[in-house]
């Protein structure tokens, strides 16, 4: 009997982990642009509104309509708005886990909630209000259901009705999340063609689930055409090294980690492709395309190639947080490889589960360590806007009334919060006219940089000539200046 609890207790101590490394600190980044861009269409506007500015930029609604939700249930404070992203970041944990001892056992299951719960980029989009960490537990949700239906179906040709309508709802809410979460459902279907071109009443089974999936989307195609009609874009043209550091990135940007990981993961696919040789001639082409190796391997990195491919050819799409998505097969095929290892070198049950568990704990504790050592609950990660607006309210008890001139308009969510506008948005030097129209009765006025701007642009060059700075406080990747004039110079 306790042999039978100890896995779920193993596995709840590192959910409760899990979140307490999303839930801790979860206020302490200010807001950037990304985020109260979000917040701005959530909060400020009714469905039908959501879905239309959504469909004006360039992304699904899903996200926006839920976080709507939470900013009234929780506010639009810092903590509020990425609760969503903070919950969705927990369960993820476990659902890993579920899909680890779907394709597996429960050791792989273990292994692979333990390196997702440690996982730095996951950590940090699970306090992010943006859609990545939904993206995450989503597509970690479809792949859940469709190995499930995947295993129920190879027994007969019709699955559980119930598995059937989980997979359909969460098909749909996936492809409403992000492009990237309809990107896994396309590639889902293709798998299942591939696994079961011979076998026509099995694919017929997966096939009209997928017409009824991709029914939903009917009404989102004609903005999603739109969409794809957009050529300017921030995102550069990507490069072969963008696609190397995408491993660093996934194993906590270190070059250590990754090298270690791809190695053991190297080890662990000769043991499996030896062990599958032996058994080779009893095997079916069917079996190999079907097997979870097959499917990880698949789903790492026809993502990757695919928009690797697209932004050569057209827009640009290629980021690192958008291909989150390819974080799961990554950890699962570590976490299956080393199961495979140890189980090669440890024969008996007992300490094979019990070193498999202290690999566990070893990766657990390795990644707080890191956390806490690189300081990622100490140092601010977030372009910061909260701090500098709090500055500028405590410097105007020694220069009241000062004039407030920005250079892009994100300042104003936490100016508003302290009832205070900015006057001018301005970071041009053909501004410098309208700054001086501004501040020509202000003894002071504030010159607030956000998100973006060199440290030294054109403009503060000029307003540096023109004016005389009384202080320069500098943040992460934004700063102010306040200054006053000079007696005798234009603009005095």
């Amino acid at each position: 009997m306790l042999r039978k609890l100890e896995i779920p207790v193993i596995v709840l101590v590192v959910v409760v982990i899990a979140a307490g490394l999303r839930f801790f600190g979860l206020e302490y980044q200010s807001l950037w642009s990304d985020e109260m861009f979000s917040i701005g269409i959530s909060r400020d506007h009714g469905l039908l509104d959501i879905i239309q500015l959504t469909g004006a930029d360039v992304h699904p609604p899903g996200y926006q309509i839920l976080l709507a939700i939470f900013i009234k249930l929780f506010g639009d404070s810092e903590a509020g708005t990425r609760l969503l992203s903070a919950l969705a970041g927990t369960f993820s944990v476990y659902v890993i886990y579920l899909l680890g001892k779907q394709l597996f056992s429960v050791k792989e299951g273990i292994l692979a909630a333990a390196i997702l719960c440690i996982s730095n980029q996951a950590i940090f989009y699970s306090q992010e209000a943006r859609s990545f960490s939904l993206l995450l537990l989503s597509v970690l949700v479809c792949a859940l259901l469709f190995q499930r239906i995947l295993d129920d179906i190879k027994k007969t040709d019709s699955p559980n009705k119930n598995l059937k309508y989980s997979y359909i709802a969460s098909c749909i809410f996936t492809m409403y999340v992000h492009y990237y979460g309809l990107l896994f459902i396309m590639l889902q279907t293709i798998a299942t063609i591939i696994f079961f071109y011979s076998n026509k009443p099995k694919l017929f089974s997966f096939i009209k689930l997928y017409l009824i999936i991709y029914a939903f989307l009917l009404p989102w195609i004609p903005t999603l055409a739109n969409q794809l009609h957009i050529k300017q874009f921030w995102i550069p043209e990507p490069t072969i090294r963008m696609v190397a550091e995408y491993v660093f990135f996934v194993f906590n940007n270190s070059l250590l980690a990754a090298i270690i990981a791809v190695f053991i993961i190297g080890v662990g696919l000769i043991l499996a492709g030896l062990k599958f040789n032996s058994k080779f001639k009893s095997c079916q082409v069917s079996d190999i395309l079907q097997s979870p190796y097959t499917l990880l391997i698949f789903w790492f990195f026809t993502p990757i190639v695919l928009t690797y491919i697209k932004s050569i050819l057209s827009t640009p799409i290629l980021t690192h947080r958008n291909l989150i998505i390819c974080f799961p097969p990554a950890y699962l095929l570590l976490s299956r490889s080393i199961v495979i290892i140890v189980d090669s070198m440890v024969n008996k049950k007992l300490v094979n589960n019990t070193l498999i568990s202290l690999v566990s704990i070893a990766i657990v504790v390795y990644g707080l360590q890191s956390l806490l050592k690189g300081g990622y609950y100490e140092n601010p990660n977030k372009a910061q806007y909260r701090e500098p607006v709090k500055d500028i309210v405590q410097h105007n008890f020694f220069y009241p009334n000062p004039k407030l001139i920005a250079t892009d308009s994100w300042f104003d969510f936490y100016l508003n919060k302290k009832n205070i506008k900015t006057d001018l948005l301005a970071r041009n030097e053909e501004d410098l006219t309208k700054i001086e129209d501004v501040v020509k009765d202000a003894g002071y006025f504030w010159y607030l940089e956000g998100h973006g701007i060199p440290d030294l642009s054109p403009l503060y060059n000029k307003l540096s000539e023109e004016y005389e700075k009384v202080t320069t406080i500098k943040y992460y990747m934004t700063k102010i200046t306040l200054f006053k004039k000079r007696e005798g110079i234009k603009g005095a």
